[in-house]
C-alpha cells in the first residue's frame, strides 16, 4: 500500500466511522485496538501495522452489514434545484455546470415536480427551436416530483425505485427536501 492509498484509507475509516455514528472508543473495542489507536489514526500521526488496519476495517464493514447504509450516509446535500417559473435555460445551465441530468423544482422549498434531459429533448423532438425551449418556463415542462424517503430509509430498497426513476429525493421529519440520491450514487 503506498502513502496516498494508506491516506485515503484513514479518511475512508474515519468517513465510515462518522457515518454509522459510532465513536473512536467503539470503533477501538469492536477491532480489538487502543483507542489512542483510532485517534492517531485518524489524525495522520501513526503508521499502522497491516494487521490493524485490516482489523479496523473488518469490524468497520461488519458494522455497515449489521447496521445497514441509511439514505443520508449516501445521499448528495445541498440539492441544487430550480423553481417552476425559472426559465427552461436556468436548468439546462445548471445541469451542465455540475454534470447532471435531473434537478428537483422547488416551490417554497416544498418539492413540486422534476425536469430532466429528457424533458428538455422531448421539446425539441417535438420540433420546438432550442432558444423557444430555453425561454419555457420550467413549469410548462417540467415531470412529475421525484419520488421520496426518510433520511433512515435503507440503501439496499433504494433500488427498486432507481429503477423507474432518475433520483430519489431524502427528506427530513418535516418533509423538508435535505438530500438527493441519484443511480450513480448507488454504483
Amino acid at each position: 500500500m503506498n502513502l496516498l492509498e494508506l491516506d485515503n484509507t484513514i479518511a475512508l475509516i474515519k468517513a465510515k466511522r462518522k457515518a454509522l455514528g459510532i465513536g473512536q472508543k467503539k470503533l477501538a473495542k469492536g477491532a480489538g485496538v487502543s483507542q489512542s489507536f483510532i485517534a492517531k489514526l485518524e489524525r495522520g500521526r501513526i503508521e499502522p501495522s497491516y494487521s490493524n488496519m485490516v482489523a479496523v476495517l473488518n469490524y468497520l464493514k461488519q458494522l455497515e452489514k449489521k447496521i445497514g447504509k441509511k439514505a443520508n450516509h449516501v445521499m448528495h446535500k445541498g440539492i441544487i434545484s430550480v423553481e417552476p417559473n425559472n426559465n427552461v435555460s436556468k436548468a439546462e445551465k445548471l445541469m451542465k455546470k455540475y454534470g447532471i441530468s435531473q434537478l428537483p423544482v422547488l416551490d417554497n422549498g416544498m418539492l413540486v415536480g422534476s425536469i430532466t434531459e429528457d424533458d428538455i429533448y422531448k421539446k425539441l423532438r417535438e420540433g420546438m427551436l432550442l432558444k423557444e425551449v430555453l425561454n419555457l418556463e420550467i413549469s410548462d415542462i417540467m415531470s412529475d416530483p421525484f419520488p421520496t424517503v426518510n433520511e433512515n430509509t435503507l440503501v439496499d430498497s433504494l433500488l427498486p425505485l432507481l429503477n423507474d426513476t432518475k433520483a430519489v429525493i431524502v427528506v427530513s421529519p418535516k418533509g423538508k427536501p435535505v438530500g438527493i440520491i441519484t443511480k450513480q450514487d448507488m454504483i
